[in-house]
């Protein structure tokens, strides 16, 4: 993904990916849903299907390029995530 911005509100919309996702406890944390990992000035994003339920199974879905910083529970308490 080239020039996300997430000060412009530019949206990762994860939605259909995820299941069990919401309610409380860690089916409710959303970094256990969503991962982001820095490397050479840009960031992978990484998600775990299913979060705690059978261990931990992240699996990379995108590389934002150029773009490090971004931290996934300011995201997603800022709408920019959907999950």
């Amino acid at each position: 993904v080239m020039d996300f911005n997430e000060g412009q509100g530019d949206i990762l919309d994860v939605s259909d990916l995820l299941s069990g996702f919401g309610g409380g406890g860690a089916s409710g944390d959303i970094t256990n849903f969503v991962r982001f990992t820095e490397s050479g000035g840009s960031t992978t994003v990484s998600i775990d299907a299913n979060g705690n339920v059978g261990g931990s199974n992240f699996v990379d879905i995108a590389l934002l390029n150029n773009d490090t910083g971004l931290d996934v529970a300011t995201l997603y308490g800022n709408g920019q995530i959907i999950a």
